[in-house]
């Protein structure tokens, strides 16, 4: 992979995330106590959940190292990662010691997603092939996790590493949707867009929720939920 690739991945992730975090500092939403906003800025903590800001940078940093690798050596790689994780979940000794700040920014915690859609493209043509052999168990493996989710229930039997190969099984299987459904078309041009603007549109909708919720103090929860997941 190209540096200018490099490059033009990272453009699609920082500006949007500084632009939105410098806003929210601005406006008194970054928490005020603990590490200094440039150190938070740094690590992708200037919003709850913008550590991913921080696992994508390194990820995307990863690209060049990880496009040198086969199919098969990322699938190898892809089953290493997961697992490492479920020995750590039996012998929490293999796990490092270190805070929660970081357990969440540590590369075996979420190579695997990574991962997993580099494998897919690498067997693209084994998967438009074969995704609809599977699609039925994969409608069914997605609609149980999307059960679970809604219910509560899978966090109350898994935990975290495990947790990470649930993730992982009902993305694989939304992948096979996808591909039995695609067929080997090509996406078209509004989905191609719009799959390069996603992430930017995540960032900016996160401050947007920050905005709304005080406004939502007092309304009925189930006006609430419907107001948030609309946003």
């Amino acid at each position: 992979i190209a540096a200018r690739i490099v490059r033009r991945r990272l453009a699609r992730i920082i500006p949007p995330y500084l632009v939105v975090s410098v806003v929210a500092y601005m406006l008194g939403l970054v928490p005020t106590g603990g590490d200094s906003f440039p150190f938070r800025l740094l690590i992708g903590s200037s919003i709850g959940i913008y550590y991913y800001v921080f696992d994508l940078v390194v990820l995307v940093l990863l690209t060049p190292l990880l496009s040198r690798l086969s199919g098969r050596g990322a699938a190898l790689l892809l089953i290493a990662d997961l697992a490492y994780l479920f020995l750590a979940s039996t012998w929490p000794q293999l796990q490092p010691k270190m805070q929660l700040l970081w357990q969440i920014r540590w590369p075996p915690a979420f190579l695997h997603f990574f991962l997993l859609g580099w494998v897919a493209r690498a067997f693209l043509r084994t998967l438009s092939t074969q995704a609809r052999t599977y699609v039925i168990y994969a409608a069914v493996i997605a609609g149980c996790v999307v059960v679970l989710e809604l219910s509560g229930l899978s966090r109350s039997f898994f935990w975290w590493p495990k947790w990470a190969a649930w993730r992982m099984l009902y993305m694989s299987a939304v992948i096979t949707l996808v591909y039995a459904a695609v067929r080997g078309r090509s996406a078209p041009a509004p989905v191609v867009y719009l799959s390069e603007r996603t992430y930017a549109i995540f960032l900016y909708h996160v401050l947007f929720i920050r905005l709304l919720m005080p406004l939502m103090v007092g309304w009925p929860v189930p006006v609430r939920v419907f107001t948030v997941v609309a946003a």
